[in-house]
């Protein structure tokens, strides 16, 4: 069973006949590529430069409204497994496994970018696992990249993007789900301890937890 937790519950972006997006996900399609054209066979042009847009304005603004162990649900119903990498106007599927494959090869792509975003919010997976994770590295890594940053755990960081990405601020996420989800003691309080419904309102607290 998949645990989410709620991060901001966003009004007027919940749009689910977006025709034009990037990415447009099933529950049976989660392990495949996003966009078939973009990670397609190899780019054989005329020599010439050529350019992609990744925030194109012809869809509604993303916002991340769960955060889960297996990855994340959008404002707009989406749910997307695995780690990302979210534009407010597109989404990528980000090629890493956990916060060791965060270095300088993993975000090359945000230093390419022009322009390049305002800031890029950086989340490493558990909150509670910032004493185990090579901080450091990933610092040296977006430094060395002369990217502009914050680095912090997966929840702090779609919480900051989601405020930013509203506010029209040409911001990026790149995301890793956590491993496990605290449950707040006031949502263990609030499930009720008995009656016929008891055991699916504990079920439903720990499986979808709202953030304030």
């Amino acid at each position: 069973m998949r645990a989410f937790r709620r991060i901001v519950p966003h009004a007027g972006v919940r749009d689910h006949n977006s025709k034009d997006s990037l990415l447009k996900l099933l529950p049976d399609s989660w392990a495949k590529p996003l966009n078939k054209s973009y990670f397609g066979e190899t780019y054989e042009g005329t020599g010439k430069t050529t350019g992609y847009i990744v925030n194109k304005r012809d869809s509604p603004v993303f916002c991340v409204d769960y955060v889960g162990t297996s990855g994340f649900q959008m404002t707009n119903g989406w749910v997307i497994k695995g780690p990302l990498i979210i534009f407010p106007h597109r989404i990528f599927s980000w090629k890493v496994k956990s916060a060791k494959d965060i270095n300088v090869d993993s975000l090359a792509f945000f230093s390419v970018l022009q322009p390049q975003v305002e800031c890029l919010f950086i989340g490493w997976g558990d909150f509670g696992r910032a004493n185990v994770i090579d901080v450091r590295g990933i610092l040296k890594a977006c430094r060395s990249l002369k990217l502009k940053f914050e680095v912090s755990d997966t929840e702090s960081a779609v919480s900051a993007f989601n405020f930013c990405s509203l506010d029209n601020r040409y911001v990026a996420a790149a995301v890793i789900p956590p491993e496990k989800l605290i449950i707040p003691d006031r949502l263990k309080l609030s499930s009720p301890s008995s009656g016929p419904n008891a055991s699916k309102a504990v079920a439903k607290d720990r499986t979808l937890q709202t953030v304030k």
